[in-house]
């Protein structure tokens, strides 16, 4: 641990010493191509198709529409949905099961509580018996 401590704070040091972020960004611009350059190479842009369908047939052609294909209240509904168990997934390191989706229901009814901001929804998460534990 000791050893990591001298590592970290000697790294510290040669991040804060100015002559180590010229030299940096000396490498940096002798490495990169010049912006021309990378124009060149990439080519001229091109249109991104931002159109799909989703498997119950709704579709959608912009990133515009998209959003307005979110924001329905039962997709939104789903991507919260969704968002809470990947966030209790990652936390507890197994997917939940089929006996906590009442709880994952109520997480989910806080969260519109508040709007479904994503602080709250994250809080009403570590808030809950699945996150704790209980």
């Amino acid at each position: 641990l000791k050893e990591l401590q001298k590592e970290n704070a000697r790294l510290k040091r040669m991040l804060a010493d100015d002559r180590f972020a010229s030299k940096l960004s000396y490498f940096l611009e002798a490495t990169l191509p010049p912006p021309d350059l990378r124009a060149q190479v990439a080519g001229p842009a091109k249109p991104v198709d931002a159109s799909a369908r989703f498997r119950n047939g709704t579709s959608y052609s912009s990133i515009e529409e998209f959003k307005q294909l979110m924001m329905t209240d039962t997709n939104r509904d789903r991507f919260v949905r969704c968002f809470i168990s990947k966030l209790l997934t990652y936390a507890n390191g197994a997917a939940p099961t089929a006996t906590d989706f009442s709880a994952i229901d109520q997480i989910l009814a806080k969260s519109a509580e508040n709007e479904y901001r994503i602080v709250d929804t994250i809080a009403a998460v570590m808030n809950s018996p699945l996150f704790r534990g209980e």
